[in-house]
């Protein structure tokens, strides 16, 4: 049996979801509970039309962790956030946790 990596975020709507190691293959529902059950629905249903279409289906290989921040972050580095400028000119991202 294999295991793919499914992520689930809140939305404004609901819940999304998608699989990293399968491209294309996202689910969208009201609930967190409906959106896992329609994901296991969807990857098995993109994993057999890979098969059917005789396409490669690819190995599970993602994985996830929680990255654990200290109760104040400050980057400055951050490219793609926010226009604060930062000590260095740059966008600067504040982090609270």
């Amino acid at each position: 049996m294999k295991k793919y990596l499914a992520a689930m975020e809140p939305t404004q709507t609901g819940f999304s979801a998608y699989s990293p190691d399968l491209p294309g293959c996202v689910s969208t529902r009201r609930t967190r509970e409906e959106v896992e059950q329609n994901m296991r629905e969807a990857i098995t249903f993109h994993v057999d039309g890979l098969r059917e279409e005789g396409h490669m289906v690819p190995e599970p290989g993602s994985y996830s962790a929680y990255i654990e921040l200290s109760a104040y972050v400050k980057t400055r580095a951050c490219s793609c956030f926010g226009k604060a400028s930062g000590p260095n000119g740059g966008p600067e991202l504040q982090v609270l946790v």
